[in-house]
């Protein structure tokens, strides 16, 4: 793609713009509140009353301004299946979407499981308004028997580890790489299946299921690689994060791992929340 950072060179005249009547959000600040804000050249220079002298006025009246996201799991695709996304799509996705910084998972052809491959993708996500972390695989070709070179990796700037898009399949490859991961100051993010009992399932088991004639999974199938997480937690020490939990099971092996004090975190998807 030709000249596709262009768009993000610094404007011939300065930038002075007025955001008017928004609702500014900063959990950090404590600040939440309605402002107008004045931004010269990116930098917030007042919460002015009063339009400022030659400013672009934009009425952000019932719009939210807040702090720059961050997605801890997307899908890039490339290298190897680019008809689905890239990681020049991707970030412009982002960036319209809010979000300043993402973290892109493994399962691409081939996987992401060498330093190599994760400076590639670093180095095609520079230039875009948009920080490009990379969460690496966890086992050579994501194959679940080998563990990648996990220091090398780490000293590439990686500090999550994930087969995503199926479970690490070896208790004892997923113990030894929380092991290591441990040592290292990274983690694993796993994708919580048991794939003998999701077989065949495209959806929890359920009402749901049952009325759109889709072919379901017991909701224990994500819970028992859960609970295997929790276990191998509590005996190693290490941190293990589980994505995209859509199980109550899940959910609340997730909360009494935590009030343990074990280094056990989740995720949910928005359609998990929002689509009943």
């Amino acid at each position: 793609m030709t000249s596709k950072y262009s768009r993000f060179d610094k404007p011939a005249r300065a930038e002075n713009l007025y955001l008017q009547g928004a609702r500014v959000v900063d959990p950090r600040t404590g600040i939440d509140q309605v402002l107008n804000l004045h931004i010269v050249d990116g930098v917030l220079k007042s919460t002015a009353h009063e339009t400022p002298q030659s400013a672009d006025v934009i009425d952000l009246r019932g719009h939210w301004i807040t702090p720059g996201w961050f997605d801890l799991h997307v899908h890039l695709r490339e290298p190897g299946k680019e008809v689905a996304e890239t990681i020049a799509s991707g970030c412009m996705a982002a960036m319209n979407g809010g979000f300043t910084g993402i973290a892109c998972m493994p399962n691409t052809q081939p996987a992401l499981d060498d330093a190599a491959s994760v400076n590639w993708v670093r180095a095609q996500g520079k230039g875009f308004p948009v920080d490009v972390n990379v969460i690496a695989a966890v086992t050579r070709g994501r194959e679940g028997k080998e563990l990648v070179e996990m220091s090398e990796i780490v000293e590439a700037g990686v500090r999550a580890f994930s087969d995503d898009g199926g479970p690490v399949k070896s208790s004892a490859v997923l113990l030894h790489a929380v092991e290591y991961a441990n040592m290292l100051g990274a983690r694993i993010f796993e994708h919580a299946e048991d794939k003998y009992l999701a077989e065949g399932g495209s959806m929890n088991e359920g009402e749901w299921s049952t009325r759109l004639g889709i072919s379901g999974m017991p909701t224990i199938a994500e819970a028992i690689d859960v609970a295997r997480c929790v276990l191998i937690a509590e005996y190693s020490g290490g941190a293990i994060h589980i994505c995209h939990v859509s199980a109550k099971e899940s959910v609340e092996l997730i909360r009494q791992a935590k009030k343990k004090g074990l280094r056990i975190t989740g995720e949910v998807c928005p359609h998990h929340l929002l689509v009943d």
